[in-house]
């Protein structure tokens, strides 16, 4: 955009300020300082700019995972590459304060069934396919697969397989269809305790 500035802060956040850009909230004093830094203004989204100066949006600075180790993990960049695989419909990290990262995935369901077929597996349950040992380290070399150009810290240790799908019915999709990682980190939150609790399990699936 002309007459925009834009720079990252210190943090990675993106700080843009110009005529463009309001100088604060009306009325509102506290919530113009909370957004403003030196006459930039906060836009709540990590980013970077590539080889090219063109400026790349990793991921909103409020889901950013920190690691127990110090080291930032950006979810939304890790979820992408998974999601990229075939056998995996949706996929969602969490690692908050742990020494490394865990990825709850989603898996195409009809995508996975068809493997299954190709395999000469006699099964057709979603409960009893996300179980097999040969699914589950299918899904774990697919997440491997995906994650390894990222950093070794963002790549995930342990994958968790959920069976059910995530929909608006059942509460883990917005009608935008963007995640509510609050909720289905609640919601499977026992899980994931007992999966950085198992430090010898590398794969899980849930019925």
């Amino acid at each position: 955009m002309p007459n925009l500035e834009v720079k990252i802060g210190e943090d990675g956040e993106v700080l843009v300020r110009g005529p463009s850009i309001t100088k604060g909230y009306y009325n509102d004093p506290i919530e113009t300082e909370k957004s403003f830094d030196e006459g930039w203004f906060k836009t709540g989204d990590v980013g970077e700019f590539d080889e090219d100066g063109y400026l790349k949006i990793i991921d909103r600075k409020k889901r950013i995972i920190v690691l127990s180790t110090g080291m930032n993990v950006a979810p939304q960049q890790v979820e992408n590459a998974v999601n990229e695989s075939p056998f995996i419909n949706q996929s969602l990290v969490v690692g908050n304060n742990r020494k490394y990262v865990i990825c709850l995935v989603n898996p195409n369901h009809e995508y996975l069934l068809h493997w299954v077929k190709e395999n000469k597996m006699n099964m057709k349950s979603r409960e009893k396919i996300c179980e097999h040992p040969l699914v589950k380290a299918l899904i774990e070399r697919e997440v491997r697969s995906y994650t390894k150009r990222l950093t070794k810290y963002a790549q995930p240790k342990k994958v968790i397989i959920i069976s059910d799908d995530w929909t608006i019915d059942s509460g883990e999709i917005t009608p935008k269809q963007s995640l509510k990682t609050n909720v289905i980190e609640e919601k499977y939150k026992n899980i994931i305790e007992r999966a950085y609790a198992e430090e010898s399990i590398s794969i899980k699936a849930i019925i």
